[in-house]
């Protein structure tokens, strides 16, 4: 679920395809209580990010190995970004960050939601549909969630919680990719 300041909606992504409008994201105005729009995107979505000008929203899937990037408000999708994290089966995004200031710019963890942990197949920065070099290898377990610090130079990411210890990274961010890494480790959930 993300938060659309611009318009001031909710998107709230419907995983279970056996539900009412499910494998589709929800569009929902909490000031009228009201359900505005369904957009079919098929794919069990499961991540959603969204670009601070409001331009772009992002949605990862559980069972297709892509980002889809949707124009808004019309929802027309703009964009279809290939993952692989090296690893048959491991290339669905766990979860979709946009860079701030950057709405073409996206980090991105990929795993699968099957296997422990749910996030090794490790992490990717795109620029539009442009992988950059330098990402954080399969089987670094420990940016299942992640945030941008002020700036697209750093994340900040914390492990899969149905896997313990719970540790934390920073990682710094530059044109080529994730340049460094550090973490915690000791399984505080705290970055040091």
């Amino acid at each position: 679920m993300v938060w659309d300041p611009t318009r001031s909606l909710l998107y709230v992504a419907v995983t279970n395809p056996a539900v009412s409008n499910g494998n589709s994201i929800a569009v929902v105005d909490p000031a009228a209580a009201a359900l505005r729009n369904v957009v079919y995107t098929g794919n069990q979505p499961v991540s959603l990010g969204i670009s601070d000008d409001g331009t772009y929203l992002y949605s990862g899937f559980q069972t297709l190995a892509s980002v889809k990037r949707f124009t808004l408000p019309g929802f027309s999708l703009n964009l279809t970004i290939p993952l692989n994290s090296g690893i048959a089966g491991e290339s669905y995004a766990g979860d979709v960050k946009i860079a701030p200031g950057q709405s073409q710019t996206i980090a991105v963890s990929m795993g699968n939601k099957n296997i422990t942990p749910r996030d090794a197949g490790g992490l990717a920065i795109f620029d539009n549909a442009t992988e950059r070099p330098k990402a954080l290898a399969y089987n670094y377990g420990d940016v299942f969630k992640f945030t941008w610090g002020k700036d697209a130079t750093r994340l900040y990411g914390q492990s899969d919680p149905e896997v313990t210890p719970q540790t934390s990274s920073m990682l710094t961010i530059d044109s080529t990719g994730v340049t460094g890494r550090s973490g915690d480790g000791g399984g505080t959930g705290y970055i040091l």
